[in-house]
């Protein structure tokens, strides 16, 4: 049987409501994302990947419409998947910068529990584009206890 959706890791080589602190070595799906040249940010040029659906499946959040920003990470979102598969890191600071933000290949096991996902909550539709059960999927999260 063929498979509905393609999968890769993330390619050789952040959105404004996407916290990436909050999702450090989480495992993530960058669905349908698009290189996008020079936007202009408050520090001046910036060269993102519109990504319009990210999924952190750890935490089961959807964030839609983002531009992800970062020279080690942008490039990684970008090749001919629908959908891309990582662990969303951080690299080694040099003096005076910041860390960089990576995404890190996906295991075996990454990719499985991504195809489960998207099995269960992912449509593809007559233009090619994929669609979630943002209903079902913040269903699916679990409850916090009262104290």
């Amino acid at each position: 049987m063929e498979p509905r959706f393609s999968l890769s890791g993330p390619a050789d080589g952040g959105g404004d409501r996407w916290d990436k602190q909050a999702h450090l070595d989480h495992l993530h799906l960058f669905i349908g994302p698009k290189e996008r040249r020079e936007v202009e940010t408050s520090f001046g040029l910036g060269t993102p990947a519109h990504v319009p659906l990210i999924v952190c499946i750890d935490t089961l959040e959807v964030y839609s419409d983002q531009l992800v920003f970062g020279a080690a990470l942008e490039p990684r979102l970008t090749g001919d998947s629908d959908v891309i598969v990582g662990r969303l890191g951080q690299g080694l600071a040099k003096p005076g910068r910041s860390a960089p933000w990576t995404l890190d290949d996906p295991t075996e096991a990454d990719l499985t529990q991504a195809e489960t996902f998207l099995e269960q909550y992912a449509t593809r539709q007559p233009d090619g584009t994929i669609t979630l059960d943002e209903d079902a999927i913040k269903n699916a999260r679990p409850k916090l206890e009262s104290f």
